[in-house]
């Protein structure tokens, strides 16, 4: 039995529950989190403190365009908020995001760790 292109080709994600960052259950606004591609994984190594850096500077272009519950109202017309906008509230939530991070790290595919630090 063999896999599909389709599937061989899809992302791993990591859905990070933030709800309570906003006043609300955990599951009730989430964002997915893509992996990084094979040269940014290939540039983990075994130091976390240096991952997590290298991860914070990745988050904005591994987050998923479609796969988040955040929404942004115009002429009173309820709408899915574009990926910029999710950026530019969670930008400025820094436990919220040092959070997401944190969760993300812990989910990634392959990236070699023994988390030494």
């Amino acid at each position: 039995m063999g896999i599909s292109i389709e599937k061989a080709l899809g992302f791993f994600e990591t859905r990070v529950n933030i709800g309570t960052f906003f006043g609300m259950n955990a599951e009730d606004v989430y964002i997915t989190l893509n992996e990084p591609n094979e040269d940014e994984q290939l540039d983990m190594n075994n130091d976390k403190d240096q991952n997590i850096t290298k991860l914070k500077r990745l988050w904005k272009k591994c987050l998923s365009a479609e796969k988040h519950n955040f929404e942004v109202e115009k002429d009173g017309v309820v709408e899915k908020a574009t990926k910029e906008q999710v950026i530019n509230v969670l930008s400025n939530k820094g436990i919220c995001l040092a959070y997401i991070i944190g969760e993300w790290y812990k989910t990634i595919p392959l990236a070699p760790r023994n988390d030494s630090k």
